[in-house]
């Protein structure tokens, strides 16, 4: 169960990346993801994958609302653990432009999991990063959760 614990940490930051634009910087903006996890927790190894949605709007020129729903399969190496998580997340965020195409972002979500047949945890999460566009279409972001 310890295991399962750390993992839900994992897994609501896994669909919460940037959407493609074009142009500007835009926080009114839906996307799709799929997402791959793979790794380690206390020397057993896990993997799995999943889908997720995620939709943000602009309420005002420096202030956004997110909200995202997604689940994803994690198979336990080594036991008899293989688990479905389904995650849910609503954010408030805010900007500040640094220049042209370069904002620095900052959130407050609060993330539901629930865990197949193992009951669920909620939380929130805080988050800093920078976002910008390196041209085009082409959108890149950096931060921590």
């Amino acid at each position: 169960m310890h295991v399962l614990k750390s993992a839900l940490a994992l897994l609501p930051t896994v669909f919460l990346a940037g959407a493609v634009n074009a142009g500007d910087l835009s926080y009114t903006n839906g996307e799709v993801g799929y997402a791959s996890v793979d790794g380690e927790i206390g020397g057993v190894d896990f993997d799995g994958d999943g889908f997720g949605v995620n939709g943000s709007l602009a309420v005002s020129e420096n202030v956004f609302l997110t909200a995202g729903d997604a689940s994803t399969e994690v198979d336990f190496d080594g036991s008899n653990v293989d688990a479905e998580f389904d995650s849910y997340n609503l954010c408030v965020g805010a900007l500040i432009p640094l220049q042209d195409n370069l904002d620095l972002v900052g959130t407050l979500s609060w993330v539901k999991v629930d865990v197949e047949d193992a009951g669920n945890a909620s939380g929130v999460q805080l988050g800093v990063g920078l976002r910008g566009m390196a041209a085009g279409q082409l959108e890149w972001g950096a931060g921590i959760d």
